[in-house]
C-alpha cells in the first residue's frame, strides 16, 4: 500500500527522489489513519480503508487544489461521518491559510 501512496508524489508531486516520496506517502497514510498498514496490498482494504488509501495518494503529492470525486460512494452513513470529518481535517491541517 505504501507504493500505491507514492504514486502521486512520483509522477507529478514534490518528491525528487524515492526516499523524499516514501517520506511524504508515509506522512499522509498516518494523517488518514492507515499508517499501520503501510506493508499491506491495498487488495485487502475494505472500501473505507481504499478511499482513505486514495486521499493519502493524493495528498501525498502536495496539490494546491484537491478535486474529490465520488469519495464518498459506497460508503456507509457511518463511514460517510467518519470521512467528512476527515475530509474537514485535511482542510483545516493541509489547506492553504
Amino acid at each position: 500500500m505504501l507504493e500505491n501512496a507514492m504514486i502521486g508524489t512520483l509522477f507529478g508531486g514534490s518528491a525528487r527522489s524515492e526516499d523524499e516520496a516514501r517520506e511524504a506517502a508515509l506522512e499522509a497514510l498516518r494523517f488518514v489513519g492507515l499508517d499501520g498498514k503501510a506493508d499491506l496490498p491495498a487488495k485487502v482494504l475494505n472500501i473505507q480503508e481504499k478511499k482513505r488509501l486514495e486521499l493519502a495518494r493524493d495528498l501525498a503529492a502536495r496539490p494546491r487544489l484537491l478535486l474529490l470525486d465520488e469519495v464518498l460512494a459506497g460508503l456507509t452513513p457511518v463511514e460517510v461521518e467518519r470521512m467528512l470529518c476527515l475530509l474537514d481535517n485535511v482542510r483545516r491541517e493541509w489547506g492553504q491559510p
